[in-house]
């Protein structure tokens, strides 16, 4: 007989607790998740979703590949814009 192991509880959070800890406008969170960039975990019923902290912290640690990115406007400039990734490249 074998013994299935507990799972573990999982960190969810919401999107202005993931705006916070990325110290990035949560506008920019929701447009990330809308795209696919930060996968989301939806809630029963649908209607409300999380973010998982573990799959967030693995994004950060997989590197530059994939990696989130925002987009900012070069200062004195109207159109162009350059991506930047959220931790030092090293």
């Amino acid at each position: 007989m074998s013994a299935e192991m507990p799972k573990l509880p999982r960190t969810l959070l919401t999107a202005e607790e993931l705006s916070e800890m990325l110290q990035v406008p949560k506008s920019w969170v929701y447009q990330q998740a809308r795209r696919g960039e930060i996968p989301t975990v939806p809630l029963p019923g649908g209607r409300y979703k999380r973010f998982d902290l573990q799959v967030i912290e693995e994004l950060f640690l997989s590197g530059p590949k994939g990696s989130l990115t925002i987009r900012r406007k070069r200062k004195g400039s109207n159109s162009s814009s350059r991506k930047e990734p959220l931790w030092p490249v090293s």
